[in-house]
């Protein structure tokens, strides 16, 4: 399991899942909507700032968590340059300037709303905390 970043022919760096299980999703940056999938079940939603090393390193941290989780948390892994970005997607997101955002949705929803890098522990209490509120 890994993940790889590749060049495009216009040269921007996307992301790859390589080997991780099927509830591990790569989000597309900038869509013009959000996707219907995102609107069912349980998700952990990472928005990574494509320019932020600590960012990038943040997707290892939510790979690792959601797999403890077995399938009934879903992971979308979002890239963006600006935050406005994904501000149409999710609309109700407050943070402006930290990254990366962090995102708990239930049935399309947000349950909860972190910013900022996070340790493994720390996600895993604040996912377990939205999935009791349901």
């Amino acid at each position: 399991m890994s993940i790889v970043f590749r060049l495009t022919p216009d040269q921007r760096a996307v992301l790859v899942l390589e080997g991780e299980p099927d509830y591990c999703h790569v989000l597309a940056t900038a869509p013009n909507e959000r996707e219907p999938e995102l609107n069912e079940g349980r998700w952990l939603i990472l928005l990574y700032a494509a320019w932020s090393g600590p960012d990038r390193r943040a997707i290892t941290v939510a790979l690792s968590v959601v797999q403890e989780f077995h399938g009934d948390v879903q992971l979308g892994i979002r890239q963006f340059s600006d935050h406005d970005e994904f501000r149409k997607l999710h609309p109700k997101v407050k943070e402006r300037w930290r990254s990366p955002v962090w995102l708990i949705l239930e049935d399309g929803r947000v349950r909860e709303e972190l910013a900022g890098f996070r340790e493994h522990g720390e996600l895993k209490v604040a996912l377990e905390r939205a999935m009791a509120q349901t």
